[in-house]
This record gives C-alpha cells, structure tokens and sequence, in this order.
C-alpha cells in the first residue's frame, strides 16, 4: 500500500509542477498552525484502553503556489500531532500509554478564491510518520515502563477556509486526517489523527 501511496503523492506533484509551464507568476509561502488533535485507533495491539484521545497539534509548512482560477502548488513540512493518553484497570492491576505521533509532510495543495479574498483551499499527500511510545503497568508490590518507537509511511489530505488580508497575509481554519503507520518487530499500530487548526500565512 506505501508505495500506492508514494507513487499518488508524486503523480500530484508532477501535476502541479507543469501548470508552471502555463502559468509564470506565483509566490513562495510560509505557514503555521497550531490547534487540537483527535486520535481514532483503527488497530493496535492491546486492551480496551480509555483516556485522553485529544492532544495539541502544531505543523509548519512552507512551499510555492502557482496562480490561476484555481491556484496549484507544492508543499513541504513537519507536523506534531500531540499525544494521545490511555489506561486500563484490570483487577488491581493498571496499565498506562502515551503515543505521540509526529512527522515529515510532502504534497500538493490548491486554493480557490471567491467573494473577492476569501478562499476555500485543500492539500494532501505522502506522510512519514515516527511514534513514540510510553508504556507503564503498576500493581500495589511493584511496577515496570517500558518505551519504543516506531516509523512508518502514510498519507494526509484536508480542506480549510480562509481569507486573505492582503497579497501577503491570510488567515485560514482547517481540518485535516493523517494517517499515521507504525511498524516495528514488537509495535504494529494504525490510527487516523484528525486535526482542526487556525494558520496563518505569510507569502512572498
């Protein structure tokens, strides 16, 4: 499947780089984003464990966007997607974790302006992901910890809306999934982390 998904992501890309040869203005961008994270575990190893799913996620991103009636570009970044807390009581027996999942982001994006500077704007692509792992379990005589980490490749993709204060300056709200893998000899684990952001941007 990672290779479906890289060879997606670089298709995209090459699509987005040849709407250069049409269109020659455009302008590098730099943003920032910071807001909530909500872990969904489609699998993983262990129990029926509760907790804390929501985390504080930040991404900063930075790429070219070529204009047109709908302006296309790349983009590149690194992402945290916050941590993600659980716990399982069993007899007098508790188990804790904590993920925190975060990586290196490559894609494509595009943005549509109407109603003069407001603008709805969406991006996906290839996600390389590393996962980092706590792991205690206490009993009333003793307790042991343990961590591990693991890496994995997967995608993302979102849609947001926003508005530009300037040629330069624009504000947007978006929601996007990341679809983390990680894979070690001990660690097999997938989960889809949602996020809702506020980004600004700057463009130059």
């Amino acid at each position: 499947m990672n290779k479906y998904v890289i060879s997606l992501s670089a298709l995209i890309l090459a699509g987005a780089c040849s709407s250069a040869v049409a269109q020659d203005n455009g302008a590098f961008f730099v943003n920032a984003g910071a807001g909530q994270s909500t872990y969904h575990l489609d699998a993983a190893d262990g129990g029926n464990y509760a907790g804390d799913k929501t985390g504080t996620a930040t991404a900063l991103r930075l790429g070219y966007l070529w204009h047109g009636p709908v302006g296309i570009g790349v983009e590149g970044g690194y992402i945290d997607l916050g941590e993600l807390h659980a716990s399982l009581i069993s007899g007098a027996v508790l188990e804790e974790a904590s993920v925190r999942a975060k990586g290196w982001l490559l894609g494509a994006t595009g943005k549509y302006h109407f109603a003069d500077q407001w603008f709805v704007s969406a991006r996906g692509g290839w996600l390389h992901a590393s996962s980092d792992v706590d792991y205690r379990i206490s009993t009333p005589v003793d307790s042991m910890s343990a961590s591990s980490s693991a890496n994995g490749d997967g995608w993302y993709g979102g849609v947001g809306v926003g508005y530009d204060f300037s040629d330069n300056v624009g504000l947007c709200v978006n929601y996007d999934n990341y679809h983390v893998k990680a894979r070690t000899d001990d660690l097999s684990a997938d989960a889809n982390v949602g996020t809702w952001m506020v980004t600004a941007e700057y463009r130059f």
